[in-house]
């Protein structure tokens, strides 16, 4: 299973990469715009991730695309802004070499906008398919062609839900239908989580610095077996989308809290992909 550091500051990214702990970087506007404040050298987005890239090279480093501009309201969120705040983060790999993934949220306007980009940009869209929270959205993620989906078990254990069955249940169609989408256990927030996660058959678990620091010192024969075999990489199974939804297949009791507190964060800090 390949861990993946959950912070945007470049020093503390370098400190786990030099020890060969990760294997990419996942990003979010709280981070990435509490750095740019903290450093007057980075204006922007692509700066700082510019900045990452120069210490991880060619691993998968994921950036977010919100969606929606000033006023930041999550129900002003677009499938057009997804798509064209994703579309520069791809330009940016295309014009630097680097591997950045582009995280949209996993809602029926970021469904549109992933199936869209996969459709445009082939291999080059690297969809991290977020703020999952269920097998539905799990489905969905992978039929627009999302290359992972990110369940957030950290937040459904916290607020009692046992995520481990639904990250068995989705793992399990996805190798049942061979799907090129990988599962992404998101939100760690314990490296006991992290253990039961890679049991279940996560592909990538992300997961803040000092939980990352938590595992390896308190788990150190489990860190290594996870880090020794990686997951084997699926082919993409074209499926057709469907021409509508349900109303309840985006309905968990977690999604609408934690898309506004998405957007929130994102308002707070001015954080804009294209500025």
């Amino acid at each position: 299973m390949e861990l993946f550091i959950d912070t945007s500051d470049p020093a503390v990214i370098k400190d786990f990469f030099d020890r060969k702990i990760i294997s990419g970087v996942t990003t979010n506007p709280t981070t990435a715009s509490k750095y740019i404040k903290e450093n007057t050298s980075i204006k922007t987005v692509h700066e700082l991730a510019i900045e990452i890239a120069e210490v991880v090279g060619k691993m998968p480093i994921s950036v977010e695309a919100v969606g929606c501009t000033h006023p930041y309201n999550p129900d002003d969120i677009t499938a057009e802004r997804l798509y064209k705040e994703s579309a520069e983060i791809i330009n940016w790999n295309e014009e630097t070499g680097a591997n950045f993934w582009q995280k949209i949220p996993t809602i029926p306007q970021g469904i549109e906008a992933i199936a869209r980009l996969v459709g445009d940009f082939g291999g080059g869209a690297k969809i991290n398919a977020t703020l999952g929270f269920d097998f539905n959205q799990g489905i969905r993620a992978a039929e627009a062609g999302a290359l992972v989906f990110s369940l957030f078990l950290g937040r459904m254990q916290a607020a009692g839900e046992d995520p481990i069955p639904v990250t068995e249940k989705i793992i399990e169609e996805y190798k049942k239908c061979e799907l090129r989408t990988g599962f992404l256990a998101a939100s760690m927030r314990t490296p006991e989580l992290i253990i039961d996660s890679w049991k279940a058959g996560s592909d990538i678990v992300t997961a803040p610095p000092e939980v990352l620091e938590q595992l390896v010192k308190s788990y150190p024969a489990e860190f290594e077996k996870m880090i020794s075999s990686h997951p084997a990489k699926r082919t993409l199974v074209p499926l057709v989308l469907p021409d509508s939804y349900s109303d309840e297949e985006f309905k968990h009791p977690l999604l609408q809290p934690g898309l506004e507190r998405f957007v929130a964060d994102a308002a707070a800090a001015g954080y804009d992909i294209l500025k």
